[in-house]
């Protein structure tokens, strides 16, 4: 078939799919935007607005640009049939910005030893060089570490380096020159993965990002533009593609899947990796759409907020040097936040500085001057003027944007970000904050396919409870298979012995729902997931996170509940802490088969002490106890020193096991529900432990019923000085359940399965004390003190209902 047969059957697709508007429905352009007038220049920057970009040059980087100037002049006689794959996809762009900046009028100050026209025929030499490799090679294509442009052989993007040649020289190309360009770039297009098309694969991840390029900005470009009548169905075909895949599929889908808030759908690796593949497609849609893409979708604008709060607080020592390293949310690799992860920020402030300076300058704050800042800085001024300069430090550079710290942005410590990572912080700054992470993802995104829904993870001086297992990597870690299973998670799992060993569970999603209006995508579709029932953050004293997690459990018959209520009660004396946090879990959880069994998992990086019962050793690495509720777990791995303490208040009926550890010459930290090991490799050492994890807790109710209500306290503390687990004792009244902790919080859960219009508990204690009540239904109600009125609170439909008193008595609570 021909390239213009393909591209009629595929516009018949692609018009089903192209309407206006943004998310609910395709994108359609504007006829004022630069690509609709047919402008040239149109990608990263226009004729209109190159002068902001000479302007700040002139200003702020003077020095620099004279430096790179005579960079790019030295290699003008190099040839470019001999450079390495990245010098002759960057020295395409280097010498196509050399021929504009030179032809503007606009850098009278500087010398350039070559003409306009000299440097656009350099950079056609170049481009010329490209397209002959793409009609020798299919292979000749987009590669995975093409944002890495110090790699030899995989450094740049070659659509975007043919797409600026032929955009930014454009009126010094010859039509025979265009055509060749415009032919490497249809032939990339038409070499494209299938999974690209609309409909084929959810686009957000790293690999399939790249892939995506080809059709990304050649479609942009050649748009419009008068090749040839030959030309004109292919290039009308590739710029509605290129809507279609990126404005639509990639950047409105973004903002469904992840509600509106900076994520990613892989582990650190990716994450960092992957988010230039976004930022240089919308870089160069904003410029040619004429609309801000950075301003108008919220999810990869916020990937430097996300990030701020998805690193570790302080540094971790790995026996050499103390590094700041990134959470570890899908048991993949470690990665430290080093001097080149600057490039997941700066883009964003250069592109957001004028819509949202304060934002600018809180992401410029954030890699230059706060605690978290990558080193060694100056990362840029570090590498070869022709590798990073041209977009990093000139078409996105932020001198001109002025700092703004935590506090002045009014950073609160709470946030739920992509895929529902709720990230609770105890301080912004110090390396005794506390982390606690808690997903509650509410939509499937297939490069995410743990089954973590409702997981959690806590972090102080060192992990206490993680994601364990390493599914790939260095090999400074252990590794193991199977790590997308529940097994290697902080959750309630859920076990029929007669099937799966690893708790896994069927969430029947649609991997090639695409876009945000698909059927799939929409509430009570197949990648429906999860219900956030409700989020409350109360600033200096408790978060409350209620997530329903029961569709994630859709492909299997037995599941009609699966929730949990997760309230951080904050240490008030943070960041002076002393030891006085606590996070409390309530799970309420019904089956229609009382066979299946529950059990409550923690991974943890050392092995727990029961600290009311006795561990019973029932097999190889594998304990019991079948009295005993609380249990310590202790980090002092490394230059850890954190302690975790845990005690179950429901089930009544509740057996611990225990299985992990090392044995026998064999290790067994990474088991399936009978004790099969998992493990691929070692090494097995405390810096594995500490990241990976080596032993498990099962708390399992064994009642013979098919409804588990589980409550579960912990206490967040230092080893060096928390030495004993705080008092607390189980409320009750009948329809609630509750703790009661250290003499001056209480938290009430609703055991039922409709809103509460009262309850009553008594509480004795003589501090002030805070109540945190959950499962009342919309209303005012009236909180009283041993018969006394103390307060009157109206709250909506499942939102939690606090209050404070001076001391403890019985308390009333009833609606009005």
């Amino acid at each position: 078939m021909s390239a213009i047969s393909k591209c009629l059957t595929f516009l018949v697709v692609l018009c089903t799919i192209s309407a206006s508007g943004f998310g609910a429905e395709p994108y359609k352009i504007s006829p004022d935007s630069p690509a609709a007038k047919r402008q040239h220049p149109r990608l990263f920057f226009t004729e209109s607005s190159f002068s902001e970009i000479a302007d700040y040059i002139s200003s702020y980087e003077p020095a620099d640009f004279e430096t790179y100037i005579q960079a790019v002049d030295t290699a003008f006689y190099d040839d470019p049939a001999g450079k390495k794959h990245n010098y002759l996809l960057l020295d395409a762009q280097n010498f196509s910005f050399m021929s504009y900046a030179a032809a503007s009028g606009f850098f009278g100050n500087f010398t350039f030893k070559f003409s306009a026209e000299e440097y656009a025929q350099k950079a056609f030499e170049h481009a010329a060089i490209i397209a002959e490799r793409v009609a020798a090679s299919e292979k000749y294509r987009e590669t995975t570490h093409c944002n890495i442009f110090e790699s030899e052989g995989q450094g740049g993007y070659i659509n975007i380096a043919l797409s600026i040649v032929y955009d930014w020289c454009y009126d010094k190309l010859s039509l025979p020159q265009r055509r060749t360009i415009a032919d490497a770039l249809i032939t990339l297009y038409n070499r494209r993965d299938k999974e690209v098309n609309p409909g084929k694969k959810v686009k957000i991840g790293k690999t399939l990002l790249v892939h995506c390029h080809h059709a990304g900005a050649g479609g942009i470009v050649l748009w419009g533009d008068p090749l040839g009548d030959s030309y004109k169905a292919i290039t009308d075909e590739m710029f509605e593609m290129s809507l279609a895949v990126w404005v639509d599929r990639i950047f409105a889908h973004g903002d469904h899947v992840m509600e509106n808030a900076g994520g990613w759908s892989e582990g650190a690796s990716y994450f960092f990796g992957g988010t230039s593949h976004v930022y240089f497609m919308a870089a160069a849609l904003s410029s040619a759409l004429g609309e801000n893409m950075f301003t108008r979708f919220d999810w990869f604008r916020d990937i430097p907020r996300y990030i701020y709060f998805y690193l570790l607080p302080g540094k971790i020592s790995d026996g050499e040097k103390r590094k700041i390293y990134a959470q570890r949310n899908d048991t993949v690799a470690l990665r430290e936040w080093d001097a080149d992860a600057v490039k997941q920020v700066t883009p964003v402030i250069a592109a957001v500085k004028k819509a949202q300076p304060e934002l600018a300058g809180f992401y410029r704050w954030f890699i230059e001057d706060s605690e978290r800042k990558p080193e060694p800085a100056g990362y840029y001024e570090t590498m070869p003027p022709r590798l990073y300069w041209l977009f990093f430090k000139f078409l996105w550079g932020y001198s001109d944007v002025k700092s703004v710290t935590a506090e002045q942005f009014k950073l609160p410590l709470s946030g739920r970000f992509g895929l529902g990572d709720v990230i609770l912080l105890s301080d912004l700054h110090s390396e005794n904050a506390t982390k606690i992470n808690f997903y509650t993802s509410q939509y499937s995104l297939p490069r995410h396919a743990d089954e973590d829904h409702g997981a959690f993870t806590i972090f102080k001086y060192g992990t206490l409870a993680l994601d364990g297992g390493v599914a790939k990597g260095k090999s400074d870690l252990p590794k193991s298979n199977k790590t997308r299973a529940a097994v290697y998670h902080s959750k309630v799992a859920l076990y029929n012995p007669e099937e799966s060993q690893l708790y896994d569970y069927s969430t029947k999603v649609n991997d090639d729902a695409d876009a945000p209006w698909d059927a799939a995508n929409q509430t009570g579709g197949a990648n429906h997931i999860g219900v956030l029932r409700n989020a409350h953050f109360e600033p200096g004293k408790f978060d409350f996170v209620d997530f329903d997690a029961t569709r994630a459990y859709k492909g299997e018959n037995y599941v009609e509940k699966m929730r949990r209520v997760l309230l951080y009660f904050r240490d008030p004396a943070a960041p002076d802490y002393q030891n006085n946090e606590f996070v409390v879990i309530f799970d309420d959880i019904a089956l229609s088969d009382s066979t299946i069994k529950r059990r409550w998992l923690l991974q943890m990086p050392t092995r727990p002490e029961l600290l009311d019962g006795e561990w019973q050793k029932k097999g190889t690495a594998f304990w019991l106890a079948n009295s005993g509720s609380t249990v310590s777990v202790t980090n002092n791995l490394i230059d850890a020193h954190g302690r975790l303490f845990v005690k179950f208040l429901e089930p009544q009926h509740l057996q611990l096991r225990l299985r992990g550890g090392s044995e026998g010459g064999e290790h067994y930290w990474f088991t399936d529900a009978e004790g099969n090991l998992l493990a691929k490799r070692g090494p097995y050492t405390d810096w594995g432990a500490y990241w990976a994890g080596s032993h498990r807790l099962e708390a399992e109710d064994v009642t013979d019923s098919s409804f588990s209500k589980y409550l579960t306290v912990m206490q967040i503390g230092d080893s060096r000085t928390l030495q004993k687990m705080a008092d607390i004792s189980k409320l009750s009244d009948g329809v609630f359940t509750g703790a009661f902790i250290n003499q001056n919080r209480v938290a009430m859960f609703n055991t039922a399965d409709v809103p509460q219009l009262s309850l009553s508990y008594s509480a004795k204690s003589s501090k002030k004390m805070l109540h945190v009540i959950e499962g009342l239904a919309a209303g005012s109600y009236r909180v009283s003190l041993n018969g006394k009125s103390i307060r009157e609170q109206s709250i909506q439909s499942m939102e939690p209902l606090f209050f404070e008193s001076s001391g403890g008595g019985n308390f009333r609570i009833e609606q009005q």
